[in-house]
């Protein structure tokens, strides 16, 4: 599989030697660093999940809402590549997607009807979502490494964040009986209260596709209007605010993990 680091090691190929035998390291240099990346790719996809995660009364939450809140208006696609994958929008690029088509003059359903998603709106979103995910997945999930090299390294950066990879898990991988598929998703390294599945083995998206999927239903004491929220340190329960906005909208604690990097808001690349 392709891997975005790859993308990295493209600036090395800009580097340009009029000396024959520095042009040789250049080269060496290259080789080495995309080795050494393809070698790390395959110990990461090779590793070994350790302890069964524990999925507490705020996973279940969370994960209900999610599923509750998008239930007209869920946007996600299934990937041409791997059968058992989907892909879903991050927040970041469900909220593109959105300013996209209600700035769009020939887009001229509301986004909502009567307080409800409209169906057309949704239609239009997700048909700008499948289109990405093509390209997404020609650049990440295809065994030729053509089509990434040939992106900038910002552009590669802003369609890796676009979508988080939700695939099934082998059966000899599955490591509790909740946490039926990986996702790509990653939380912030080296915080105390990790989140995402590439640092706690569990996510709301994992949680919520096998509850879409009727893999299994929630416990009792942990369904929605039974388990409490937490309550604040003067012993009043916080007030509510909403469960969870659309994928679009994944709470701070499911952010897609690359924050930090650099995007390029050219329009070059723009969603038509």
């Amino acid at each position: 599989m392709a891997t975005l680091a790859v993308a990295s090691a493209r600036e090395l190929e800009k580097l340009e030697c009029k000396d024959g035998d520095a042009n040789a390291v250049v080269k060496g240099l290259r080789v080495g660093a995309l080795d050494m990346i393809r070698t790390r790719s395959r110990v990461e996809a090779q590793r070994k999940w350790p302890d069964s995660p524990t999925i507490t009364a705020a996973d279940w939450r969370t994960a209900q809402a999610y599923v509750k809140t998008t239930r007209d208006s869920f946007v996600s696609v299934q990937s041409a590549r791997r059968p058992s994958a989907v892909l879903y929008p991050t927040r970041e690029f469900h909220s593109n997607l959105v300013q996209k088509v209600l700035s769009d003059p020939e887009v001229t359903h509301p986004q909502y009807v009567r307080g409800k998603a409209n169906p057309l709106f949704t239609a239009e979103l997700q048909r700008r979502a499948e289109k990405k995910a093509r390209k997404y997945e020609e650049a990440f999930l295809n065994d030729d490494d053509a089509i990434l090299k040939s992106m900038t390294f910002d552009k590669a950066i802003k369609l890796l964040r676009s979508f988080h990879l939700v695939e099934e898990m082998p059966n000899e991988q599955k490591i509790c009986e909740y946490i039926q598929y990986t996702c790509t998703c990653h939380g912030k390294l080296g915080i105390k209260h990790k989140f995402g599945f590439q640092c706690t083995r569990k996510c709301k998206h994992v949680l919520a596709r096998a509850l879409r999927d009727g893999l299994f239903t929630v416990p009792p004491d942990m369904k929605l209007g039974v388990v409490a929220k937490p309550k604040s340190a003067g012993g009043r329960a916080k007030r509510a605010g909403k469960a969870l906005e659309p994928e679009s909208s994944e709470s701070e604690e499911e952010d897609d993990g690359f924050s930090e990097c650099s995007s390029d808001d050219s329009g070059e690349d723009d969603i038509e």
